[in-house]
Formats: structure tokens, C-alpha cells, sequence
């Protein structure tokens, strides 16, 4: 596979995906649960606007409303496998009011964590991300982990953390950023 596709499938999955889920959910989750086979043409169509063939089957993606014991509803979109970091395994989109902090989590392949290793993520409206675990295991629990995660995050809470860290946080010094990232050109 070539990079540019790989490119455009992470494209897909973390900005396109995300971007229509965050403008209103509700419509993302309806749209996706009309058809069995719209998460494939919804692809295929990215793959034709930029002149990439399309290395996928519709039977790779699946798309099934999951409902956790409190109630609370998301839908389970399963990608094909990842070949390379961070593609996804499966993207968890939680049906939200417009009013709600969105649930849009990836469980996202990691390198060298063998073909199943996989890394948790919650993406926010500012596009912004938190890595919440590397210890996924299986569906089941990782569903009903970012169910969890959906339903107790607060993010007055977690705006509020932010700012105090920033405040509290030095900048690095060249030599410091020399010694991460190597000798930086004058």
C-alpha cells in the first residue's frame, strides 16, 4: 500500500469521520445506521475526490448501535485492519445532544505492539485528544470503557487542569530541547 493511501485513510478516520460526527452527532449516528454499507461508500468517495483506489471491501466495515447496562447508546464502526500506525481498529461514536461534550473515541493501532496492539483516544470538539489507556483488551470492555469515560467526563474539570498545568509549566530551554531532540541549526 502506498503512503498517500495511508494517508488518506488515517484522514478518513481521524479528521473527516471526526469533523462530520462533532457538527451534530445525532445526524452522524442516523446517517451511519440507514445503511450497512455507507461507512464503505462514505470511503470510496474520499478515495475517488483525491484519485486514490480504493484498497478495501465493504465487508471489512461494520456499523452496530452498542448500548451499555446504564443506558447509554453509541454506535461501533469497525475499520479493516490497520496496517500501520495510527490507523484504526474501531471508532466509538457516542449519540449525544447538541448541547453534550461529544464521545468520539478511537482504538487505534500502535507500532510495535504486535497486530493487535492498540492505544485508546477521546477526541474533543477543539480537535484536540487524550490518550487514555494502552491497556485495551477487547471490545466488550473497551466499549464499555469510553462508555464510562463518555459519562464522567467533565470538561469545565478538565478545561480547568489545563490551565493550571500551563501556568505551572517552564518552557524548555535550548539546551534542553537539544538534548531531547539533537542539535538545532543556528
Amino acid at each position: 500500500m502506498e503512503r498517500k493511501q495511508k494517508s488518506l485513510r488515517h484522514s478518513f478516520e481521524h479528521q473527516m469521520l471526526r469533523d462530520y460526527y462533532m457538527k451534530n452527532p445525532k445526524a452522524f449516528v442516523e446517517t451511519l445506521l440507514e445503511d450497512p454499507e455507507v461507512l464503505f461508500r462514505m470511503y470510496d468517495s474520499v478515495c475517488r475526490k483525491y484519485g486514490e483506489k480504493n484498497l478495501y471491501q465493504p465487508e471489512q466495515y461494520s456499523v452496530k448501535m452498542m448500548t451499555a447496562p446504564d443506558g447509554t447508546v453509541a454506535l461501533k464502526l469497525t475499520m479493516p485492519t490497520p496496517e500501520e500506525a495510527p490507523e484504526c481498529y474501531r471508532i466509538y461514536a457516542f449519540l449525544a445532544e447538541a448541547d453534550e461534550v461529544p464521545g468520539y473515541f478511537t482504538i487505534e493501532h500502535v507500532q510495535g505492539h504486535g497486530p493487535e496492539g492498540a492505544v485508546l483516544c477521546r477526541w474533543l470538539k477543539d480537535r484536540s485528544w487524550l490518550h487514555l489507556s494502552d491497556d485495551v483488551d477487547d471490545d466488550e470492555n473497551e466499549f464499555l470503557r469510553c462508555a464510562e469515560e463518555f459519562r464522567t467526563f467533565d470538561p469545565v474539570e478538565f478545561r480547568r487542569m489545563l490551565e493550571e498545568i500551563k501556568a505551572t509549566t517552564k518552557p524548555l530551554s535550548r539546551e534542553e530541547v537539544e538534548r531531547l531532540l539533537g542539535p538545532i541549526p543556528a
